[in-house]
């Protein structure tokens, strides 16, 4: 099931390069030629409470044109480049047979569900039950904290920060509340972001399962917080898997 659904990922994907190749090329130049293995994307910024409202509720309305995605494209490729001779995580292939039973309930979310791991930073993606609607947690390192941390005790843990988004599916890519758009590459996540410096990209590896409901989250400050957020977003309960 799951192959079937990458399959019909890839399908869509090269309908979409085919209808951007009437457009200008990108002043990136070499980035041309990786924009249409992805699904163009588009950044959405709504609040929290407003995450499932439609996309007519956005507070931008401006799509990221294919020049714009042809310049971020070199980044996310150099970024995944890093893991191409190392071993596939030892849970990666039960995060795909967790995505392929989460199909039969909601087959556009499962292209997304599961862990994925970066650089200095992790996101979880679970399932909601409102259907075309996902929970991302998004853990990243404090690196100054860590690196003091480190400096006195070199068993310490690193410090991270816990951050909570909702992300709605919009032509197989997540579009999230938070100023992200989140697209699939094979087993491979990048997540765009509009910051204060322009459009910037991560990329992610797919690297285990997540469970059906969340862990708690009692360790960091703002775990409470992200309960209830959970909660609100149906992903705690009544998920039907």
């Amino acid at each position: 099931m799951i192959r079937k659904i990458f399959s019909l990922a890839i399908l869509l994907v090269g309908l979409v390069s085919c209808a951007q190749t009437s457009a200008p090329e990108s002043s990136s130049g070499q980035g041309g030629g990786n924009a249409s293995q992805v699904t163009p994307v588009t950044a959405t910024s709504t609040s929290t409470e407003s995450s499932t409202a439609s996309n007519s509720e956005s507070t931008v309305d401006e799509s990221l044109t294919p020049e714009e995605l042809d310049r971020l494209m070199p980044s996310f490729q150099n970024q995944i480049a890093v893991w191409v001779n190392e071993p596939a995580p030892e849970q990666e292939q039960d995060a795909q047979d967790f995505a392929e039973d989460w199909a039969t309930v909601d087959s556009e979310v499962a292209l997304f569900v599961g862990k994925w791991q970066g650089t200095n930073q992790e996101v979880a993606i679970y399932p909601s039950n409102k259907r075309g609607q996902a929970c991302i947690l998004h853990f990243q390192t404090i690196e100054e904290e860590s690196a003091e941390a480190e400096a006195t005790d070199p068993d310490a843990e690193r410090e991270t920060k816990l951050a909570f988004s909702v992300g709605t599916v919009s032509e197989n890519t997540l579009v999230t509340d938070q100023q992200q758009t989140i697209f699939r590459q094979d087993k491979h996540l990048g997540i765009v972001s509009d910051t204060e410096k322009g459009l910037g990209i991560n990329a992610y590896r797919l690297s285990a399962p997540v469970d059906v409901e969340p862990p708690p989250l009692t360790e960091w400050e703002n775990g409470s917080q992200v309960t209830r957020s959970l909660g609100h977003a149906g992903c705690l309960s009544d998920l039907g898997l």
